[in-house]
């Protein structure tokens, strides 16, 4: 699984980050978060990034509900989305 993203629908919210450090650290405080959403100086959202593990971290450590992670599950606009990722027999690699 991963986390894709769609800078377009993101509104800069930031409750992805908000759920993704109450998941990791237990509390809401958006320095804890795996997910940095940039804002310019409007307040509008130019960049969504991740840590470098999060792809990793994200089979071991978030708790998936339904599949879903909880930065996915809690952003409103629906700028977070899990794929899967494709698989080597999938694309017809050998």
């Amino acid at each position: 699984m991963k986390i894709i993203q769609e800078i377009e629908k993101c509104t800069g919210c930031c409750m992805c980050m908000l759920a993704c450090s109450m998941e990791r650290e237990n509390a809401f405080n958006v320095r804890y978060s795996r997910v940095q959403v940039s804002l310019n100086l409007s307040g509008l959202p130019t960049r969504i990034s991740f840590s470098d593990r999060c792809d990793e971290l994200l089979q071991t450590q978030c708790t998936l509900h339904y599949g879903v992670a909880e930065c996915v599950q809690f952003c409103l606009p629906k700028a977070l989305k899990m794929a899967k990722e494709p698989s080597a027999e999938s694309e017809g690699v050998s």
